[in-house]
């Protein structure tokens, strides 16, 4: 077996060493990033819990949900995106819910309707899966680690898609999420 630029791994069979080396920059950019993410959310969380318990002995409102977030500027704020993907593939990400409050919180249902595109394509709702799909409870200033996955239907048009991730059982909550769909001749 031969090895991607000498190291100790080998090369999986059927993928080239450029492939290979795009690849490992891919996983890298989104390892940093996803690290990169976690610690600015919980610096972001530590500052709002100690200035608010400065001020009034409690903790202050935190979002619910977070995950990796746009970085440009005209980018949807706190946006869900997930990787490019090709038609047929499948791409996921991991996002977090978050309960800031002093109480449970039963009864939590993840769920979108679709993402679509600026021009009106569609990826249906079936596409978007939640991992886990239910959380029967969260307790109170805790955290837990939701995976959404989007699986996209063989005859998907390129384009950028958007949607929202809601939960049911918190109404007042609703999580914007993008997915890039690229045509293969073009990578």
């Amino acid at each position: 077996m031969t090895n991607v630029d000498g190291g100790a791994f080998p090369r999986p069979s059927g993928l080239d060493v450029d492939a290979a080396a795009r690849l490992a920059g891919q996983v890298q950019e989104f390892g940093f990033d996803s690290a990169r993410l976690v610690v600015g959310r919980f610096a972001e969380m530590f500052d709002r819990f100690q200035s608010s318990t400065a001020r009034s002995g409690s903790a202050g409102p935190l979002s619910w949900v977070s995950g990796p977030m746009a970085q440009n500027p005209s980018d949807e704020p706190d946006a869900l995106l997930l990787a490019h993907v090709e038609p047929g593939g499948r791409c996921a990400a991991r996002m977090w819910m978050h309960n800031p409050t002093n109480s449970s919180v039963s009864n939590l249902r993840f769920w979108s309707q679709g993402f679509v595109t600026h021009d009106g394509k569609t990826l249906p709702p079936s596409a978007i899966t939640f991992n886990p799909p239910n959380v029967p409870s969260i307790e109170p200033e805790s955290s837990l680690e939701v995976t959404v996955s989007v699986a996209i239907p063989s005859a998907t048009l390129p384009g950028t898609y958007h949607g929202q991730i809601l939960v049911e059982g918190l109404p007042e909550e609703v999580f914007p999420a993008r997915v890039n769909v690229v045509d293969p001749a073009v990578r």
